[in-house]
């Protein structure tokens, strides 16, 4: 029946107490001395009797508490960090009619519970287990063990056995012993993220995360912290945020604009390295399908081993960010995974904790730093020659100064079109900690053609690589009016000179009338004649030599060019030659 646990019989000369006393009246004291002889010799240590029994719940035991069941060697998935309990029950098989009550002991067996792969050392807590787990007697005997197995983040060594077996021996009256009963254990140990390298391209900036500290990070210690983060409700896997960006104070809010990170179109790389204590497994990276993985980032195809160590994996990713994703923040998942090899079919596949690893894409900010103020108005004489430098500095981003457009008296035509004549030249470009600065020189030199007339010039200042729209970009505008009948000299001119360089009026004696502040006309022009005109916030900004080579009319109602080239003793076609500003309006005066 149920209460055997393989078939041996019951000895056939036992006898029951019962029987012992049915016959005592017909038993002389000799007869009675023999039998308590024979009763003695059959119950000593190791006599005829069945052997103990191991049964339900103890590992492995089936219903029927076969001894195929009962004696195999079980194994046991633990998982790092688990609490695994395992109770063992005993007993003596032997009807309790014809047998004595003995209790059962159960008893663990040190010099054979051990480490499998002895040659690893032993590890996490075993040592300690064996050492607590002593033995139990009773009738059935029943023994408790309890193995806590410590966190991974506890364990130091680099290599750790992972198969684990204790051995129970089971026995009544001191002999008639069970089977040995192996009860193992298979660590299932995840593998665990170690570090993170990264490389950002000059200029090289010294990275940091939360909790970190200065200095932190792959531009400091050459390894960014990673963060265990508060576990998500309802989730059942820890997250280990790492953040993988260039500024002093960490910035955590995943909405917020980044002013700093990997610049569009860098390629930042970072390479993942786990470890894992499990030297029989196989240990790789994964990245995370869900949420998927942020535009422009790329994974090597598997992972590799890496250089100089043990038991680990390494896998290079690559973050180039598109145009776009400026001032953004993305994120990339990753898993590690050990696959335990031996004894096959024990372990599932054992990840570990879900890296995140967020990506700040740096915000460009341009600005010009001169000219101070959005717009400029200046006034020259012709033939005089105004420059001006255009600063646009850039911190994330290298800045750029580009030519919008210009207009002429009201009419505004794209950079397309040229720039009327002014030259933009390209001076320097200063880098800075965080990008660099960008500086032209505007250069303009008045013609007739100008003449009374307002030329504007608009210039943005932006990034190089064109991330901020034109919409965005700061702008700077330079208005230019040329002065009508006014003429920029040099050091040595005379009005004589003067008129037949510029083909202005050939009477110098009119133009000796209109600047009277001339001695003769043959006087030197030079420093006598220079000149400080105003811009239009009043400050004195532009000094140059000039004469006026006739005076300026204000056109009266009823006026016409017929009319002023006969009152001023001209023709109309020097008129408009020189108000060029009137040439080209279509109402003509």
């Amino acid at each position: 029946g149920g209460g055997r646990w393989w078939g041996d019989k019951a000895p056939s000369h036992a006898m029951t107490q019962g029987a012992a006393a049915r016959r005592r009246p017909a038993v002389s004291l000799g007869a009675l001395v023999a039998v308590a002889a024979v009763l003695s010799c059959h119950w000593a240590p190791g006599a005829a009797g069945q052997n103990a029994a191991w049964r339900a719940p103890t590992p492995g035991c089936d219903a029927t508490n076969s001894q195929a069941s009962c004696c195999q060697r079980t194994w046991r998935a633990v998982r790092m960090g688990a609490q695994v309990s395992v109770q063992l029950r005993a007993e003596d098989p032997t009807p309790e009619a014809n047998r004595p009550s003995f209790a059962t002991t159960i008893s663990l067996i040190p010099e054979e519970s051990r480490p499998m792969n002895q040659s690893e050392g032993v590890c996490c807590g075993f040592a300690n287990f064996t050492n607590l787990v002593g033995s139990n007697t009773g009738d059935p005997a029943i023994l408790n063990t309890v193995w806590q197995t410590p966190r991974l983040d506890q364990v130091t060594e680099d290599t750790v056995p992972t198969d684990y077996c204790a051995a129970y021996s089971a026995t009544y009256n001191g002999g008639n012993g069970a089977c040995t009963k192996y009860v193992c254990y298979k660590l299932c140990i995840p593998p665990r993220f170690f570090f993170l390298t990264s490389f950002l391209p000059s200029p090289s900036w010294a990275e940091q995360g939360p909790s970190c500290g200065v200095g932190a990070g792959p531009g400091g210690t050459d390894a960014a912290c990673l963060i265990r983060a508060p576990t998500p409700p309802g989730a059942t896997t820890p997250t280990i945020v790492t953040y993988l960006q260039v500024s002093e104070t960490p910035v955590s809010d995943p909405a917020a604009p980044f002013p700093l990170g990997v610049r569009v179109g860098e390629t930042y790389t970072f390479t993942i390295n786990i470890v894992c204590p499990d030297s029989t497994g196989h240990i790789e990276i994964i990245a995370v399908e869900d949420p998927g993985v942020p535009l422009g980032l790329e994974a090597a195809p598997t992972s590799y081993e890496c250089a100089g160590a043990a038991v680990s994996a390494c896998r290079t990713v690559t973050f180039t960010p598109r145009k776009g994703l400026a001032g953004t923040m993305h994120e990339a998942r990753f898993i590690a995974r050990n696959t335990p090899q031996a004894p096959s079919g024990i372990c599932q596949p054992v990840e570990s904790e879900t890296l995140v690893v967020r990506l700040p894409v740096a915000a460009p900010e341009v600005a010009f730093t001169l000219p101070p103020t959005p717009t400029r108005f200046k006034e020259l004489a012709i033939g005089a020659v105004y420059e001006e430098d255009f600063v646009c500095g850039g911190v994330n981003y290298d800045g750029q100064v580009r030519f919008l457009n210009m207009s002429f008296n009201g009419v505004t035509r794209p950079a397309s079109e040229g720039m009327g004549g002014a030259v933009l030249t390209e001076v320097a470009r200063t880098p800075s900690t965080l990008g660099s600065s960008h500086t032209v020189r505007f250069r303009h030199e008045a013609t007739p053609q100008d003449s009374g007339g307002d030329r504007t010039w608009c210039f943005t200042c932006g990034d190089a690589g064109g991330i901020v729209g034109v919409a965005e970009r700061d702008m700077r505008c330079l208005t230019l009016r040329t002065r009508l009948c006014e003429y920029a000299v040099v050091s040595g001119d005379t009005l004589n000179t003067l008129s037949r360089r510029h083909h202005v009026d050939t009477n110098w004696l009119r133009v000796w009338n209109a600047n009277p502040s001339i001695p003769t006309p043959d006087h030197s022009l030079g420093e006598d004649r220079l000149v400080t005109f105003a811009d239009s916030d009043g400050e004195k900004l532009q000094r140059f030599s000039a004469v006026r080579i006739g005076s300026v009319y204000a056109v009266k109602g009823g006026d016409t060019l017929g009319s002023l080239a006969g009152r001023f003793q001209t023709t109309v076609k020097r008129l408009l030659s020189v108000n060029p500003a009137v040439a080209a309006s279509p109402g003509g005066l």
